[in-house]
């Protein structure tokens, strides 16, 4: 195949657990490079505390509660939702990385990777921005502490 050939050899999918946490990677995913893994670990590690859903199912029930309302209309409701559902978006950058984790309302929490390629055709310089899905970040009910 010739993804094989465009594939950097160092990239990996290690199992990155994080206290409760751990990422499941995304099946067409190539993964990160073997030497950004400890950044990567590190970025969920002080993510942890705030990953709380508890912040998540409380504010699930703001748009329950204004559908109770039989005055609203559903293009209201929907224009609250948007507005008010709370969205997480947390970035790091390296110095030419940058992972990002995306909280949604429902409490799914994905997490992806950019990178800046630079280029020289031998007069200038030319930026290439790649970005991927590197999986979902889950969180483990079985594990105990």
């Amino acid at each position: 195949m010739i993804n094989e050939h465009l594939i950097p050899r160092d990239y990996v999918k290690p199992d990155i657990r994080v206290g409760n946490y751990f990422l499941e990677w995304d099946r067409s995913s190539y993964g990160i490079p073997q030497k950004e893994v400890p950044n990567l670990r590190r970025f969920i590690a002080d993510l942890a505390p705030f990953l709380s859903t508890i912040i998540f199912e409380a504010a699930l029930g703001i748009p329950r509660s204004i559908r109770g309302g039989k005055a609203n209309t559903s293009k209201e409701v929907r224009k609250f939702e948007e507005t008010f559902s709370p969205r997480l978006l947390i970035t790091r950058r390296t110095r030419d990385s940058e992972y990002v984790l995306q909280m949604t309302a429902d409490g799914e929490a994905t997490l992806a990777c950019s990178k800046i390629i630079t280029g020289h055709d031998g007069k200038q310089a030319t930026n290439l921005s790649l970005s991927w899905n590197l999986g979902q970040l889950l969180f483990d009910r079985q594990l105990q502490h």
